[in-house]
Parts: structure tokens; C-alpha cells; sequence
């Protein structure tokens, strides 16, 4: 899905509609589909040279017209598999092609994984299972001075930076507050797309239910600090009464963003593969303006998060049981003194329908269709509320803000492809072709006053300890999705491991993940 940011207002009310989101066509020619269009024109094509070249060789020359009608027929029938729908966007031939390399791993053993001493890693430690095992992570010095931690992934050559943001939400906020919020949010992704650098920008909402631990806590921390202080016994009584009653199954929400950073060689920008060094300190120049225009678009307080906060937000995803104790460690000694090296699951296993990872297990869903409805800043505000039904909830929209120029001449094809697909012979244009194409033909509009195209996805994951609840949650989730903004999701199926690591927003891009034919 590709979106403009930009704000606009509609004419009903004060609602405000922002960007403008579209599915961008992917037709060919009399309504089929891309890839079967181009599969149809390679079999015609070597049905034509094999009926050429063969009736040249005087043995095999009388069948030329068979062995050509041969090829017609078998590029015709592989035309009808592509064309048979499946379920939630997919055709029966990728479900198959999903089933048989989940089958092949299962087989490889290649969905187990069992770290530890008696592992076959060679530390024995407990890394962060799949694409992200080689990765590392340490602590750097930004132009201001202060300390934030880089993820460094050196077989894709990016680093991934991590901000925490303390949101207060919009309850105490009037429409100007709000506008002036995705204003900045907007700024935030268009200075995203000029950095040519920036790959994926990643904004994680998580709930949980809270350990108990924060508010007491604090609450002891001020009297501690009130101490000297003459405090009526009435007030200190109060506030044992409010932590009493109000301190139970808190919902928790954290909010994470996330930048990540190329430092392979550009031709067209004239840049040079950097080294993990280099593009650290490369980051280093910009993070404070980053954090500056993401604290303006939340309207609180935005840390940037040093190597131990990262590898202790990504061990309790990976450790929802031991939650408890980080949060208790971080409050009474500052941090847990965990390695990244150990900050993954203790056991891990994917299966078809869920991913379990010490002793929990989760569900991720995609997104597969663009919203139906007009954006508006409560459109997910259903999906993101927490659920005390489930031990954690992470939604997460990846970003990949595009350069000014590459916006232009993609908003260019797209309404060319819109075009093509509105006025092709043959057949009547849709509704749906005719909706494409004024939603393009605004895109493109939007863009000369400023705006840049983002394409977009989400990843909603769900942890529970107990898989028999899935249902309910997927049934909820699903709901929850389609609530105001009318988001299609589907399950991750037979890809619930890889999912779930790209929904942590630790510089994974999907699209690097595809399979081939998908």
C-alpha cells in the first residue's frame, strides 16, 4: 500500500481525512493479472520461435505446429493455476508454494531452534533466532552527546536505531492540536525520504498487562524524596488507597520507533558502502533533529534507547514470562546486565498456525488490503486499544519514505497503470478502476504541493500462554482491524517465526523477504 502525507480536510464536519491511501494496479492486458499477462506473453512467444526454429530441421519439421500447440497448452494451464483465487488476496498456487517450503524446513529442521550451551552456536549463548542472529548491538556518542544504541546487521549492512516515546494520547488534545501532531508526523516521514540512507521507518504500539511494579515504585521514589517534608497523613492514606485499587491489571502501552539506516553503496546518490563505524557516525549527525520532530508529532517525551534498553525491549518479546523480573531489575539497579548475545528465546518452534517461543505462543497477521475507508486519526485507534485478554499485543506500520524524486515518477506510472487498466478494449472499466484512477490522479497532485508517497504495511502480533485462545483472538483481531478503517488482515500462515521478527522493527524489510513467485 502506498500513501501520500500530507493532511487534508474533508467537507463534512470537522473530520479530517489524512493522506491519501491507494493499492497501487498491477494489471495487464484484458484485466489479468501482471504476472499472468507476462507468463502469457513468454508462452506465445516460444510457442512462435519453437514452431519457427523446428519446422527448420527436417526430421521433427512436420510436428512444428504440435510442439508449438504443446507449449500453448502447457503455458494456457500453468495460466489457469495463477488465475485460481485463494483465500485473503492469495492465489492456490502461493498457499502451495507456502505449505511445500514449510514442509522442506520441517523436514531440514530448520523451524526448531534450540540455543544454549549444548547448541550447535559456538558461544553458547542465546541469540535472537533466524535473520537476526548475526546481528549486534552497541552503544554510540550523537553530535549532542548522548548515548544511543545501533543494531548493526552486517549481511545486510544496516544499522537500526530505536526511540521510546511516552504518548499521552488524544483526550486532552482539540482538532488544531491534532492537525499540528500529523503535520509534524507528516514532516517526520518526508525528512525520512530525503536521507536517501533511511530503508524503513518502523513505529511499534505494544500492550501488556502492567507488572504491578511501576506505580508503587514511584510512588515511593516521591516519598522518599518528600521525606523532610511535613506530608498530612490524610494525603499519604489516599494514595495507599489508590494503589490499592487502581494498581490491578493495568494495561501497559510503550511505544517504539525505529529508524534503519543503509550502508551499502549507492551509484545513483554517489555513496560508498560504509562501514558499522562509519554509519554510526554517520547516524550520529542526525538523531537529534529525529528526535526533535518525533517528540513534536507525539507531544511527549521521546528518549533515544541505549544498546541495554534495546536488548532488554527485544528479550521480553522474545520472554513475555519474564517481564516481571527485567522491569524489577531496571527499577532497583538501572538495568539488567543482559547481553545481546542472550537476548533471544530460550527455546523457539515455528508451526503452521502459530510460532511458540519460551513456553508462550504467538500469531502474527498482515495486512493484505488497503483500508476502504477515509484515514482519520481514530481509524486504529479499536486495534491498538490493549486487551486484557492478551499477554501482549504489538501492532507495527512499516514505513519505507520515498526520496522526492522517486515519488514523482512512481505517482507517474501509478496513474498510467490506473489509466491503462480504466480504458483497456474489451471490457468496462469498474468501479473500483474508476476509484484507482481518481485516487491516483490526486496523488499526483498532492505531490506538487510538497507531499512524498509512502509505501506501508502492518504487522499485528498476539502472545498468549494458552494457543487455545487463538481463535477467539484471531476473531477478535480480525475485527478489531476492519473497525472504522476497514484494514483486511490475514495470518502469517506457515510464516509465524519470520513475522514475528519483522514486526519487532529491528530493520528486517519484508520485501527482502519474498518469496520468489509470491
Amino acid at each position: 500500500m502506498t500513501a501520500s502525507v500530507q493532511g487534508q480536510e474533508t467537507q463534512s464536519r470537522t473530520r479530517r481525512r489524512y493522506g491519501n491511501v491507494i493499492d497501487p494496479p498491477k494489471t495487464g492486458f484484458f484485466g489479468l493479472p501482471e504476472k499472468v499477462s507476462r507468463l502469457a506473453v513468454v508462452t506465445i512467444l516460444a510457442a512462435f520461435c519453437a514452431n519457427l526454429f523446428v519446422s527448420w530441421i527436417p526430421v521433427i519439421g512436420t510436428y512444428s505446429v504440435w510442439i508449438a500447440l504443446a507449449i500453448a497448452v502447457a503455458g494456457g494451464f500453468r495460466c489457469f493455476q495463477m488465475l485460481w483465487k485463494g483465500s485473503f488476496g492469495r492465489y492456490r498456487y502461493q498457499e502451495k508454494m507456502l505449505k511445500k517450503n514449510f514442509a522442506k524446513a520441517v523436514k531440514k529442521g530448520w523451524t526448531k531452534y534450540r540455543p544454549g550451551p549444548s547448541s550447535e552456536i559456538t558461544d553458547g549463548s542465546y541469540r535472537l533466532p533466524g535473520p537476526l542472529a548475526s546481528t549486534r548491538c552497541d552503544d554510540y556518542i550523537d553530535s549532542h552527546g548522548n548515548r544511543f544504541g545501533m543494531v548493526w546487521d552486517p549481511y545486510r549492512r544496516t544499522g537500526t536505531v530505536f526511540f521510546s516515546v511516552a504518548a499521552p494520547g488524544n483526550q486532552l488534545f482539540d482538532q488544531a492540536d491534532i492537525d499540528r501532531m500529523v503535520s509534524e508526523w507528516a514532516l517526520f516521514q518526508s525528512e525520512s525520504g530525503i536521507l536517501s540512507s533511511i530503508v524503513q521507518v518502523a513505529a511499534s504500539v505494544v500492550t501488556t498487562r502492567d507488572t504491578g511494579q511501576r506505580l508503587p515504585a514511584a510512588v515511593s521514589a516521591q516519598r522518599a524524596q518528600a521525606k523532610a517534608e511535613d506530608v498530612p497523613s490524610m494525603a499519604r492514606s489516599a494514595m495507599d488507597d489508590v494503589l490499592a485499587v487502581e494498581n490491578r491489571s493495568i494495561p501497559r502501552i510503550e511505544h517504539v520507533v525505529s529508524l534503519t539506516f543503509s550502508g551499502q553503496a549507492s551509484r545513483e546518490e554517489g555513496l560508498q558502502a560504509r562501514s558499522r563505524e562509519q554509519l554510526a557516525e554517520e547516524i550520529a549527525t542526525v538523531m537529534d533533529s529525529f528526535k526533535r520532530i518525533i517528540e513534536a508529532a507525539s507531544s511527549g517525551s521521546t528518549q533515544t534507547m541505549a544498546a541495554a534498553d534495546i536488548t532488554d525491549h527485544f528479550y521480553v518479546a522474545y520472554n513475555p514470562k519474564l517481564a516481571d523480573a527485567v522491569d524489577k531489575a531496571r527499577m532497583s539497579e538501572g538495568e539488567t546486565g543482559i547481553r545481546w548475545e542472550d537476548s533471544g528465546p530460550t527455546y523457539a518452534e515455528a508451526f503452521k498456525d502459530y510460532y511458540e517461543h519460551s513456553e508462550f505462543y504467538s500469531k502474527t497477521f498482515q495486512q493484505w488490503k488497503a483500508p476502504a475507508a477515509l484515514f482519520q486519526e481514530d481509524s486504529l485507534r479499536t486495534l491498538l486499544e490493549p486487551d486484557l485478554g492478551i499477554e501482549r499485543k504489538r501492532v507495527t506500520l512499516l514505513y519505507r519514505p520515498m526520496t522526492p524524486d522517486r515519488s514523482q515518477s512512481t505517482a507517474m506510472d501509478i496513474l498510467h497503470d490506473a489509466e491503462f487498466d480504466t480504458n483497456q478494449r474489451g471490457r468496462k472499466a469498474s468501479s473500483v478502476s474508476k476509484a484507482t484512477k481518481d485516487k491516483a490522479a490526486r496523488t499526483e497532485a498532492e505531490l506538487a504541493n510538497g507531499a512524498v508517497l509512502v509505501p506501508f504495511s502492518m504487522m499485528v502480533t498476539v502472545t498468549t500462554d494458552d494457543p487455545d485462545r487463538f481463535a477467539r483472538i484471531s476473531a477478535e483481531t480480525k475485527r478489531k482491524a476492519s473497525t472504522g478503517v476497514h484494514i483486511g488482515v490475514r495470518e502469517a500462515t506457515y510464516t509465524h517465526d519470520s513475522a514475528f521478527a519483522l514486526g519487532l522493527g529491528a530493520g528486517l524489510v519484508p520485501a527482502d523477504f519474498q518469496m520468489k513467485g509470491l
